[in-house]
């Protein structure tokens, strides 16, 4: 374990600060290049996506993280929320506008994409525990509704670009230590061989956790190969590997257990033992192509397994043992005709079976079978958008059809042997615009339509107690209205994003739990809800060796209509969303390639449950980082150093929605650092 001193390690910031020689003005103007974005399918500097809907891109510096979880790269765009870093059997969840913060675990309705290939299930699940971040070269997120560019998805769409575009052999070695005996190791290496690159990372990470069993191993495989067939014609090969033998789950606890001993696992969690293990392995192709006559060709295909097994702090099914199979393929055609016209057409297909079996859970151990069910699920998505140039406008529609099948096979013999069968269409129209007057003004705006089916985890948790899928619970349905302004400076040192958005939602899924059934998450439809915010992002550059920027969202995100039994919530905040967020960073880089950061994290107050009599109070967090760069010989030595929660503010990492007995709150720790050694050749 690395216990690092306040006093001592802010010392040693400062000391590399004042260190630094090289204040002078490297250059005078800051160029921001145009933000060229291929999440959009249509891949023109001036398109639909890139200038009509609300987007980020992020490509910056990240050799001063600590690199453990997807959310340290995108906690710093407007409207979306981070929780869950600290328990590593449920991964980091990702909220946009609210969308995904009812998730159990993992990232729930929000597409992932990394290299092009669809990492979401169809069924709208995405995990990220296979993806290795410390190769990450670019991220893009589109905030909002998207189903008309990715099918199932209601919050957005966020794509992971691997590291690929190299110009020479190398080989990097990187190790860190952190608080909680946090310790991870990793080797990453890049062959050039005339047009084909090859780029392989493996890691093994591993830590005991703030909290008391709450410990995790993991061991991570990535290859990328790139063929650049022509200028104009590449295909990409992907393959990734993860194992986590252990992530273990300390549970949500009252506020009273939180008052007594905000490390101390529940005492039902260490009675079952609850944690899980994940081998998942995954392989995929990409190939882009320009045709004749300006006809761009993009088509994918992969295929992924996955092992789960899982133990859950109750008895009955509390033992979980699932199978996973995910495959998929695609393909859509853009061209640009007429001068003034673009259009789009594509298809793309995709299935998931789970076989999921359940067992007793005897205090850790497997007992007798409960359930033995395979679940799948289909679909098929045709999708077509046409573009009209108008000279300062852009003029866009789109429409696209889903038509999904799921199917529960039950497998146990001394059950009644059916199949609980359901079909889910959807059609998501959009239209939207874009209107540039001049250098330094875009206005833009659309209206558009989502949904979001049930994922086969939710359907399968049946309050009934019995096999088959809980039919009663539908798709969510979405309608979004975007009005948004852009504006830079002529010299590109300030520039500033502000958005608006109404979002109605029918039939919103939200999770629940019943006293006969503790700590069992189950599924139901709210009615309707309705989003109304307001989102900034800006960005100042006062020199060139300094970078400010500053996010912030402001919503009113509540029940509409929602009624269950005799209790009414309609007019309540929705759990699990903070109704105000910032992010303010500010960061000093030189030509002797030192870094140091300092951020903070603002989140408001978070309502625990749908009646809004428990809730969790606003909280800053702030955190200072710093690496360098130094070349002894031809090695490059990167030294990297960081204190998160600067100021040792007691927070919740994680609000557990509607759980029964007020088991709200997973406490996040105090003041830690960490800090590490990567050497290249």
């Amino acid at each position: 374990m690395l216990n690092i001193q306040l006093k001592n390690v802010t010392l040693l910031l400062c000391g590399c600060f004042l260190c630094a020689q090289d204040l002078s003005i490297v250059q005078d103007s800051i160029v921001l290049s145009e933000v060229t974005v291929s999440i959009a399918r249509l891949k023109n500097p001036k398109n639909l996506i890139s200038q009509s809907f609300s987007l980020q891109q992020i490509d910056e510096q990240y050799a001063h993280l600590q690199e453990l979880h997807l959310g340290d790269y995108v906690g710093n765009i407007p409207g979306l929320f981070v929780s869950n870093t600290h328990n590593y059997a449920q991964d980091a969840r990702i909220s946009i506008r609210g969308f995904g913060a009812r998730s159990p675990f993992g990232i729930r309705g929000i597409r992932v994409v990394v290299d092009g290939i669809p990492e979401t299930t169809p069924d709208g699940q995405s995990q990220v525990d296979n993806i290795n971040v410390e190769i990450l070269d670019r991220i893009d997120v589109l905030r909002g509704v998207a189903s008309v560019l990715y099918g199932n998805a209601s919050g957005g769409v966020i794509q992971l670009q691997t590291l690929e575009d190299i110009s020479k052999n190398f080989l990097r070695v990187g190790t860190s230590l952190g608080a909680f005996d946090t310790q991870k190791y990793q080797l990453q290496g890049g062959v050039v061989s005339k047009n084909t690159s090859y780029v392989f990372h493996g890691s093994q990470t591993q830590s005991n956790g703030y909290r008391d069993f709450s410990g995790f191993k993991s061991q991570n495989a990535n290859l990328k190969i790139v063929k650049r067939l022509s200028s104009d014609e590449s295909l990409r090969f992907v393959a990734n590997y993860v194992y986590s033998p252990y992530a273990k789950d300390a549970g949500g606890l009252t506020l009273e257990e939180v008052n007594q001993n905000r490390q101390q696992a529940r005492d039902r969690n260490l009675d079952f033992n609850s944690q899980e293990k994940v081998e998942q392995g995954k392989l995929g192709l990409h190939y882009t192509t320009l045709l004749a006559n300006n006809t761009e060709l993009e088509a994918y295909t992969f295929f992924s397994k996955r092992f789960f097994l899982g133990k859950l702090p109750y008895e009955r099914g509390g033992y979980v043992d699932l199978n996973r199979n995910h495959m998929g393929l695609g393909v859509n055609v853009s061209k640009k005709s007429f001068k003034k016209m673009r259009w789009l057409l594509g298809i793309e297909t995709a299935y998931q079976k789970d076989a999921r079996k359940r067992f007793v859970n005897l205090n850790g151990l497997k007992g007798a079978q409960t359930l033995d069910q395979n679940e799948l699920f289909s679909t098929v998505g045709v999708f077509g958008m046409l573009e009209i140039d108008l000279k300062k406008w852009l003029v866009t529609t789109g429409i696209r059809k889903d038509a999904h099948w799921i199917e529960a096979k039950n497998q146990l013999t001394d059950l009644n042997p059916s199949s609980n069968i359901l079909q889910l269409n959807a059609w998501n129209p959009t239209l939207s615009f874009h209107y540039t007057p001049n250098s330094q003004w875009r206005f833009f705006g659309n209206t558009t339509s989502g949904f979001e089916t049930p994922t086969l985890n939710e359907l399968s948790a049946n309050p009934l107690g019995s096999a088959g899928f809980n039919s009663t619970l539908r798709s969510q349905l979405s309608m979004q209205t975007e009005l948004g302004a852009y504006f830079t400076t002529p010299s590109s040192r300030f520039r500033m994003e502000v958005v608006g958005f109404l979002i109605k939602t029918q039939d919103e899924i939200v999770p629940y739990e019943l006293e006969n059934m503790p700590d069992q998450t189950f599924y139901r439809n709210a009615g309707k809800t309705r989003r109304l915010g307001v989102e900034i992002a800006t960005e100042y550059h006062p020199h060139s060796n300094w970078k400010m920027s500053l996010t912030a969202s402001h919503g009113t995100f509540e029940f509409d209509e929602f009624k269950v039994y005799s209790e009414t919530f309609t007019g309540n905040k929705l759990p699990g969303v903070p109704q105000n967020l910032a992010y303010f960073k500010i960061e000093y880089s030189n030509s002797n390639n030192l870094l140091v950061q300092l951020n903070t994290r603002y989140s408001g107050k978070i309502m625990a449950n749908n009646s809004n009599d428990a809730s969790v109070q606003s909280s800053w967090v702030l955190n200072l980082s710093a690496s360098q760069k130094i070349k002894v010989f031809k090695t490059n030595i990167l030294p990297f150093i960081g204190i998160n929660n600067l100021t040792d503010t007691s927070y919740f990492d994680n609000i557990r929605i509607n759980a029964f007995g007020g088991r709200f709150y997973e406490p996040a720790p105090g003041i830690y650092g960490y800090g590490g050694l990567k050497l290249e050749w």
